[in-house]
């Protein structure tokens, strides 16, 4: 009981403190970030995952989630200016992704992701670059899926976006 009291209390701190508040912190400033992209401030949003990712244990999901909020910028966004920032932070969620991919290579969603991404910035900056980066991506989630329909979906998307409509169709 001297022993095991101690530990287990010890035990607690450290789950508690160590584990449980930052993720509830990260989980805040993520719903923070959602609210901020549904009133179009993609500064702020951004800045809260960033926020949420250097606390957060969870390195997969925040990718995912400021790839979506970004997707979701880019149909708000006619102004050219504005276009321009959320281009720089598709970039910022393309590093994510490809550090969530390190850690988890064998995920296809990542994957799906990654080709959004670049789906996203092939189609605003008609890089070839991305094009070809989106084609490789979405190429490894069709091989690690290949019963699902995203990634053909993803494929004739980049055709299209690259000036390739009879390889979309």
């Amino acid at each position: 009981a001297y022993i095991a009291v101690p530990m287990a209390l010890l035990l607690f701190g450290v789950l508690l403190f160590g584990i449980n508040l930052p993720e509830v912190r990260a989980n805040n400033l993520t719903y923070g970030a959602y609210l901020d992209g549904y009133y179009g401030r993609y500064d702020q949003v951004v800045d809260k995952y960033q926020r949420a990712k250097n606390i957060s244990l969870n390195k997969l999901d925040l990718p995912v989630l400021l790839s979506a909020a970004l997707g979701e910028a880019i149909g708000k966004n006619p102004d050219e200016a504005e276009l321009k920032k959320i281009i720089n932070y598709f970039q910022q969620a393309v590093e994510w992704t490809n550090k969530a991919i390190a850690l988890d290579p064998q995920n296809m969603f990542l994957y799906y992701i990654q080709a959004k991404n670049y789906a996203f910035l092939t189609e605003k900056t008609s890089e070839p670059k991305y094009l070809e980066k989106g084609l490789a991506v979405t190429q490894k989630a069709h091989e690690l899926s290949p019963g699902r329909v995203r990634p053909f979906w993803l494929f004739a998307q980049l055709y299209l976006f690259g000036g390739d409509s009879e390889r979309s169709l």
